[in-house]
């Protein structure tokens, strides 16, 4: 996340951290991410004007896409995930998903 924020920052770049969590809503699960936002907040608040939305959805890809078209955001960052060979032939990336259906710029942090 460290080059992420050095690179937006010189541009006084509103941020928004859009967690997308798969699966039904679970109150211990809501509880986790505040904690991680008030850490990263803690972390990089200084330096940066931070905003975080949560979606709930088994549909990733086409969940970030939605929000992206709702918010008229001006560019998608993602961290990708590295996959084991096996995992890899059975997994759906998201990264790539996304690449395809994009009408915005698509930035990919390994």
């Amino acid at each position: 996340m460290r080059e992420f924020f050095t690179w937006v920052n010189p541009l006084k770049s509103k941020v928004c951290v859009l967690q997308v969590i798969q699966g039904d809503y679970r109150h211990e699960t809501e509880a986790e991410l505040r904690c991680s936002q008030s850490e990263i907040k803690d972390f990089y608040g200084d330096e940066i004007s931070l905003q975080f939305d949560t979606i709930w959805s088994n549909e990733v890809a086409s969940s970030i896409h939605s929000y992206m078209l709702r918010t008229e955001s001006d560019a998608l960052v993602l961290c990708s995930k590295h996959h084991g060979f096996i995992q890899g032939l059975f997994h759906k990336s998201v990264t790539k998903v996304l690449s395809a259906i994009a009408r915005y710029p698509v930035f990919v942090f390994h």
